[in-house]
């Protein structure tokens, strides 16, 4: 089985946040998650934070 979500948020005009959030989880004969969490925020400085999750 594979199940996979997609979430995606995009605004620019207020906050200049980007936010992606991808999950996807397939079993096949064992239990295995993956969890990918972006988040970016764009303030004409290029911060960001990046959080990626693995287990």
């Amino acid at each position: 089985m594979f199940h996979c979500e997609f979430d995606f948020k995009f605004d620019y005009e207020f906050d200049n946040e980007f936010e992606f959030l991808f999950h996807c989880e397939f079993d096949f004969e064992f239990d295995y998650e993956f969890v990918f969490l972006f988040h970016f925020e764009f303030d004409f400085e290029f911060d960001y934070e990046f959080e990626l999750l693995f287990h």
